[in-house]
């Protein structure tokens, strides 16, 4: 027998024809397996840890989800949907929270069922089992850590339905802990795992007695986790403690979308389907909602309202250190690094970047100027910005203090002469290898918008030149490695003909200075297809 895997049901009892559902076994279970997430933060099913602020003017969170789901509850035989008990239903939920404490809140959802048909569906409307989620929070997510919260979340017999919307008249425990973590990328991922312990029912061949639950979600927010458009994945299903059959392991998965319409109000939607077949799991769903959090007394949106906010213009940076008073601070084993980024007139470039070693700096809002915290002692700073030439600086950083550089960059010009294309700037490569560093694609791609643009030189020759540090041999091997790297740059990124373009590398055979750091360059020597006279570019001139 072939079973659909997008159905919800294959009843093995069923395979022998349409006489087994006769006289069917038929106690009450819960099909609605869409439960959205009811506290604050939250993905779609699966609950966030965080809590909304204490004693501000908003601890207060509501909601309003909707969704359509298609053949929840079904039978297939040979691969063929023989029956519909449940066809189709449109339910919406209600939800709200409110913050009790600093890491307490209580949340309450309620479900309603707007429309529902089927084969035996007898009530096309009702009320679900009334949810109480309280959230206490036991750790927060931050620098050191995942956020950690208990959920033991209560559901009450409320529901009309004597069949579909709800299982047997006894309450339901569903307690489950909570995790999240969000990556400085604007990347959050969350999990949940938890119990549903309730009063075991039966519905022709389905079990529907005690579960682990279960549910995992990841969201990426453009332009960090200030943007206001999201996109994720969310996850959710159980497998039964009585029964571990087939419809007793449920999975559902949603693709969602979320975009920030106003500071307080938040628009969800997008598509579910089932990925294994489990009772309450549809074919297909639809979902949409709003969620309001008013947030309009916390100006710099870090969840510490601007009554007990210290710095409300300044988001805290929840790095462990008094993060309840809403300040952004240092960690006194670190250093601070603030980087000013200004062009010639000293103006800030407000397309700008800086890292210390491998760390970026993050901007801190202010145009052109740049954050990082880096283990005390000596660094290097990169700093670089589109059309400039990239800067590398040695610093040294002090243990609980704050280092400010203010960077003054210079255009980068590229000047064709009678035998050679020069630039301003060096190109950096990766320490002994011949790897370059993102420092020096902004010179290289000034250089491949000449070489383009100057159709009469028709033969280049990349030069590769190193240092006198290590053997001659491994020097020139180094010199010509790293003279192919850039060539293979200009080919693949700036679309230069490589039938223009040559390699050498010289080792340390040609140095130019007393200065080990000037004689490791590289060079273009033009081979074939000279033109007298000079010629200055910058990007002003393309």
């Amino acid at each position: 027998m072939q079973r659909i895997v997008a159905m919800t049901l294959a009843f093995a009892a069923l395979v022998g024809g349409s006489a087994a559902w006769a006289q069917p076994v038929r106690e009450p279970v819960d099909l609605e397996r869409f439960k959205p997430a009811v506290t604050h933060d939250p993905f779609v099913i699966t609950e966030g840890t965080r809590v909304t602020s204490y004693g501000g003017e908003d601890p207060l969170n509501l909601g309003v989800i909707v969704n359509g789901s298609w053949n929840p509850l079904g039978v297939v035989v040979d691969g063929n949907l023989v029956r519909q008990f449940v066809a189709r239903r449109v339910g919406v939920d209600i939800v709200g929270s409110y913050a009790l404490a600093n890491s307490f809140e209580l949340g309450v959802g309620l479900p309603l069922f707007l429309a529902q048909s089927g084969d035996i569906v007898t009530n096309t409307t009702g009320v679900g089992d009334l949810r109480l989620v309280p959230k206490w929070r036991i750790a927060k997510d931050g620098k050191g850590g995942a956020g950690l919260a208990v959920i033991p979340e209560l559901r009450l017999p409320t529901h009309t339905d004597e069949e579909f919307s709800g299982g047997a008249r006894t309450p339901v425990f569903a307690p489950r802990l909570a995790m999240d973590h969000r990556f400085g990328m604007g990347l959050r991922i969350g999990a949940n795992l938890g119990l549903a312990l309730r009063q075991a029912t039966q519905f022709q061949n389905i079990e529907a007695g005690s579960e682990i639950t279960y549910s995992a979600a990841a969201a990426y927010h453009f332009g960090g986790y200030d943007g206001d458009v999201v996109v994720g994945v969310d996850l959710h299903g159980a497998a039964g403690l009585r029964a571990l059959n087939r419809e007793e392991v449920p999975l559902e998965g949603q693709l969602y979308g979320q975009v920030q319409a106003t500071p307080d109000l938040q628009v969800q939607f997008g598509p579910a389907m089932g990925l294994n077949p489990g009772f309450g799991t549809p074919t297909f769903r639809l979902f949409a909602g709003l969620r309001w959090a008013p947030q309009s007394r916390d100006a710099d949106g870090d969840g510490i309202k601007d009554k007990d906010d210290k710095c409300p213009d300044e988001a805290e940076n929840f790095n462990g250190i008094e993060d309840d008073d809403g300040c952004p601070d240092q960690d006194p084993n670190l250093g601070l690094v603030r980087v000013i980024v200004v062009d010639q007139d000293d103006q800030p470039i407000r397309r700008s970047s800086a890292r210390v070693d491998d760390d970026r700096a993050e901007p801190t809002g202010e145009p052109g100027v740049h954050e990082v915290e880096v283990e005390p002692g000596e660094h290097v700073l990169w700093v670089r910005a589109r059309g400039y030439v990239p800067q590398r600086i040695d610093i040294r950083v002090p243990k609980g203090g704050e280092l400010e550089k203010v960077v003054k960059m210079a255009p980068i010009e590229v000047t064709v002469t009678d035998d050679r294309i020069e630039f301003t700037g060096t190109v950096y490569f990766a320490f002994d290898s011949d790897r370059l560093l993102r420092e020096s694609h902004d010179i290289l791609d000034e250089v491949a918008l000449v070489i383009n643009a100057y159709k009469r030189i028709r033969l280049i020759r990349v030069e590769g030149h190193a240092d006198k540090w290590g053997t001659d041999e491994y020097n020139l091997d180094l010199s010509r490695r790293r003279a192919r790297s850039v060539m293979n740059y200009l080919v693949e990124s700036g679309e230069v003909d490589p039938a223009r373009l040559e390699t050498e590398g010289y080792g340390e055979e040609r140095p130019v200075s007393k200065v080990d750091r000037e004689n490791r360059r590289v060079e273009f020597v033009i081979v074939r297809g000279r033109v007298p006279g000079a010629k200055i570019f910058n990007r002003d001139d393309r």
